[in-house]
């Protein structure tokens, strides 16, 4: 699951990625995307330019990009950070007790990378997600047999903001599956919650978007549910989405101090 992330501008072109110690010898990524120690990986990326954005991921990560590490970190004090090589720029991330982690990175590009995810922990076996037919989202790694429950499946669906319609088609339709699984007494609760995970998610796809626009959408998804069977789900769930997202792309979230 995602744990934490940031953007970090470098200005040199090599990010950081492990224990909060210093390496104890020279890590050179000259001619190379990526040099290790036993608690440090280093890795080639832009600089300058743009930021680098750098994901933090345990137990579950994306599938996606280029596997450029798959090994094991020593966390003296169970703690991960990422930076720059010149330690002006940090990130740290509690990930537990201090010890060996098994760490997987997946990067865009090699030698110049811009979107770096760091997992924690995570087995191989790929596994895809709820999705809508022909709007499917990128697979994600995870433990063989692992079962992502419908709540875990949503904020999986929604740790971006790129594929906005399948992402919110896919919302969509897991808030619907997850009212048919719900234990009772729960289930007003848990819809709630999820709605709210929901309504969260859309803020971030335009700076128009309130959290007063960003709620009635939620009402919106929840009325338009209603009644819906699993088997016109898909379709109800494209739907919704795309109504949604054409209103957010035609710039109808005007805040109203504006």
């Amino acid at each position: 699951m995602l744990i934490g992330s940031t953007s970090i501008h470098l200005n040199h072109r090599v990010i950081r990625i492990g224990s909060t110690s210093p390496p104890d010898d020279v890590l050179d990524v000259r001619g190379v995307p990526l040099a290790r120690d036993e608690k440090h990986v280093q890795i080639a990326a832009r600089a300058q330019v743009a930021p680098v954005r750098v994901r933090l991921w345990n137990g579950i990560g994306p599938a996606e990009g280029t596997c450029q590490f798959t090994g094991t970190l020593l966390l003296e004090d169970g703690v991960l950070a990422v930076g720059d090589i010149l330690g002006t720029s940090r990130y740290t991330q509690t990930v537990g007790a201090p010890g060996e982690y098994g760490v997987r990175i997946h990067l865009d590009d090699p030698g110049a990378a811009s979107r770096i995810d760091v997992i924690i922990d995570s087995g191989d076996e790929e596994v895809a997600l709820e999705g809508v037919p022909g709007r499917l989202l990128p697979n994600f790694l995870a433990a063989s047999g692992s079962v992502i429950g419908k709540t875990d499946q949503l904020a999986l669906v929604l740790s971006a903001h790129d594929l906005a319609v399948q992402r919110l088609g896919s919302a969509v339709k897991i808030l619907r599956l997850a009212a048919v699984e719900d234990d009772p007494a729960r289930a007003e609760a848990l819809e709630r919650f999820r709605v709210r995970m929901i309504c969260e998610w859309l803020r971030w796809l335009s700076p128009e978007i309130s959290l007063g626009k960003a709620n009635s959408f939620g009402v919106y998804i929840l009325d338009n549910l209603r009644g819906v069977s699993v088997s016109d789900l898909d379709r109800r769930s494209v739907e919704i989405s795309s109504e949604i997202i054409g209103i957010v792309n035609d710039g109808q979230c005007r805040r109203e101090s504006q």
